[in-house]
């Protein structure tokens, strides 16, 4: 006896659960070798694209990453580098490249329109936001 060949609807139901187990798994490291496996920086978490600020508040642009070595920071503005330094407003949180920009001590958040892009660099490679 023949066998039937399936209903076109198993393929495709099929092929819809391959495609779901496609995304990444993140296995957390075991912490006896955590120290020594080597990671280049991923970002965790970032701002939603555009922001609409309170001018009584505070500017937070989220920007996060984790890599081995930890990876440091950087920021540009409008594709130019962004200097923290210079800025006496503007901060960066510890061990995180997230910028808080300070309005308490004046200052209008006009000054402050332009798109952000952070950097997560490591010796291993650089993760942009």
């Amino acid at each position: 006896m023949a066998r039937q060949p399936p209903p076109p609807w198993v393929h495709a139901a099929f092929l819809l659960c391959l495609l779901s187990l496609g995304g990444a798994i993140e296995i957390p490291m075991d912490p006896s070798i955590q120290n020594e496996l080597t990671q280049p920086p991923t970002i965790t978490k970032q701002s939603a694209k555009d922001h609409i600020v309170d001018p009584r508040d505070n500017i937070l642009i989220e920007c996060e990453a984790k890599g081995n070595p930890a990876p440091s920071f950087h920021w540009t503005r409008n594709s130019r580098f962004f200097n923290i330094a210079k800025d006496p407003r503007v901060s960066m949180r510890r061990r995180s490249g997230t910028l808080v920009i300070d309005f308490r001590s004046g200052g209008r958040p006009e000054e402050y329109e332009g798109e952000y892009q952070c950097f997560a660099r490591n010796k291993f490679g650089t993760a942009l936001s």
